[in-house]
């Protein structure tokens, strides 16, 4: 960023400042009995001043005429030459800024004998189908759970049993851990539950992209790569959908069709659906509410409400913000 341009912006900000404390008539030192925009204005104005020399003592090697105390007061601020006394220099004490601390490194707290945890879960596989054996193994589970630092590499484990079952089994084993607790568990992406499976199954139904589980999703097409994400965000959604764009790039066709299914999501499924998008023809005809931006709001309500709208009629078929 050029250091010219930035003293440039600060000076024009810290003359804008002296401006308002004129206007208001705060030229006085702020005192106890002084209102809060009378301090914070003094105290903006006095960090500003600090701030411009601050930098401008760190870039004097290029600039070519800096600009003295005296001249910025006197010429710049138009103020009297006595208040050049407050001017107090600012250090930064850089070596005694903390470093900031090193991400702490998630795992279970394993405390027993790894050989045992084996056999127990060895044990738990053959008898309640702890584990989905067709994409994981006795060994990746283990891995995990005696790791000192889980990474989002480690092999997926896949669980077989029920929910319920696999509660009680992680309440069992919890005495030879320090964090086995389901927080710990979710919080680590490395386990998949049956419920998990049966919900992705079921959203992939919902969606009618059952036909796809076994495509790569670079092979498919737009409308189905929508449908895809979709069906992957249901998975974790409970009560909100947040959507930026969705239908970018779609056909009028399959954006329809979208719109369709989030109708479903919205009024069969109850969940509350924010959607960003320039198709404001679209939104008025699926949106229950809208809010209109261009830079800074300029409208918030009910559909009905924004069409009957000065700005509605104006950018109804139009290509803004909403």
């Amino acid at each position: 960023y050029n250091t010219t341009i930035a003293l440039k912006n600060i000076k024009a900000l810290t003359v804008n400042t002296v401006k308002e404390i004129k206007e208001r008539g705060f030229e006085e030192a702020p005192t106890e009995q002084s209102s809060l925009p009378h301090f914070v204005l003094q105290l903006l104005r006095q960090h500003l001043t600090i701030l411009f020399f601050d930098i401008q003592e760190l870039s004097k090697a290029s600039i070519d005429s800096p600009t003295s105390i005296e001249d910025f007061y006197l010429l710049d601020l138009n103020l009297p030459k006595a208040q050049i006394n407050e001017l107090v220099k600012v250090e930064i004490e850089t070596e005694k800024t903390e470093k900031p601390t090193t991400k702490e490194k998630l795992s279970f707290g394993f405390t027993g004998a790894e050989l045992k945890l084996k056999s127990v879960i060895t044990q738990l596989v053959n008898q309640v189908e702890l584990l989905n054996e067709d994409k994981c193994t006795t060994d990746h589970l283990v891995t995990i759970l005696t790791s000192k630092a889980l990474t989002i590499k480690m092999h997926k484990v896949y669980f077989g049993c029920e929910t319920v079952q696999l509660r009680y089994i992680i309440d069992k084993l919890s005495a030879s851990f320090n964090n086995l607790t389901p927080t710990a568990i979710e919080k680590s992406t490395l386990f998949y539950t049956k419920t998990n499976k049966r919900n992705a199954i079921e959203n992939m139904e919902r969606l009618g992209i059952s036909d796809l589980k076994n495509r790569c999703y670079k092979e498919l097409s737009g409308g189905q790569q929508q449908r895809v994400l979709l069906a992957r965000t249901l998975c974790a959604a409970k009560k909100m959908l947040i959507l930026d764009e969705p239908v970018t790039g779609l056909d009028p066709i399959v954006s329809g069709e979208f719109y369709q299914l989030l109708r479903v999501f919205n009024q069969e499924l109850g969940l509350t659906i924010i959607m960003v998008s320039h198709d404001i023809r679209s939104a008025v005809e699926n949106a229950t509410k809208i809010l209109h931006l261009d830079q800074s709001p300029l409208f918030f309500g009910k559909t009905a409400d924004y069409m009957k709208s000065a700005i509605g009629r104006k950018f109804i078929g139009g290509c803004e913000n909403v």
